[in-house]
This record gives C-alpha cells, structure tokens and sequence, in this order.
C-alpha cells in the first residue's frame, strides 16, 4: 500500500485505514446467519396469461418459433437459422 511517492498525508491515511482494517475481525462463514428473501419453491414472477394470437403466412424467407413456458410466444425468425 506504501510507495515512496506518497506524501505524509497520504501516508497517515494509508496508516489509519490498516488501523481499522486490523480492528474488525474476519467474519467466520460458520457464524453468518443468511436469511431467504423469497420462497424457492414459488416462482419469481408470475407467468402473465397469454392472449390467443393468430398466426398469419409468412414469406418464405421467414418461420415462426415459439418461446417461453409451453412455445406460449411466438417470434418471426430466418428460415435459414437453425433453431438449437
């Protein structure tokens, strides 16, 4: 932390911080206490309910894909992309 181009102030600073670092002890892992702010067991968010959408033709050069929870939202993609 010390260099010789530091100035006196400085030096006192770098001093007092290595102070209170040296006056707070290391938390142990084993005594921190970690409390859950939400339930794992219930979803982050609700999944909104989806309107019925109406596919229309597309060019040939375009095909849909369908993502999220049950290929619920459809997209307009490339036909030459691969989907993987």
């Amino acid at each position: 932390m010390l260099n010789d181009n530091t100035t006196e102030d400085e030096n006192s600073e770098v001093a007092k911080c290595a102070q209170l670092l040296k006056a707070f002890a290391a938390i142990l892992p084993s005594l921190t206490k970690v409390e859950l702010l939400y339930d794992e067991s219930k979803p982050l968010y609700d999944e909104p309910k989806t309107a019925e959408v109406e596919l229309k033709p597309l060019p040939s050069s375009l095909r849909y894909e369908f993502l999220g929870p049950k290929s619920t939202y459809p997209i307009n993609m490339n036909a030459n992309l691969n989907a993987t």
